[in-house]
């Protein structure tokens, strides 16, 4: 097989990005969270994932699982629907 080299490029993709799926991976007590936030298109294909600790005032307001919510919705600019 022969290989070509090219000349760098930048290749943009979209997606229809549906739901999100939340998972707490690491806690700290009184201190901080990792969060990691997979996104899935309408194939329910894993399209992106983010990580990010949450830590600070908001570690410490967290206390609901809606406020968590509210926090990555902002953080990512998506509007929730509810169903």
């Amino acid at each position: 097989m022969i290989k070509y080299l090219i000349r760098p490029y930048v290749q943009t993709i979209s997606y229809n990005i549906s739901y999100f799926d939340v998972r707490v991976n690491d806690i700290r007590l009184k201190e901080s969270a990792g969060i990691t936030v997979s996104f899935y298109d309408t194939e329910n294909t894993v399209r992106r994932c983010e990580f990010f600790v949450l830590d600070g005032i908001d570690y410490i307001n967290w206390t609901s699982d809606d406020f968590l919510l509210n926090l990555i919705c902002t953080k990512f600019n998506l509007v929730m629907l509810r169903i």
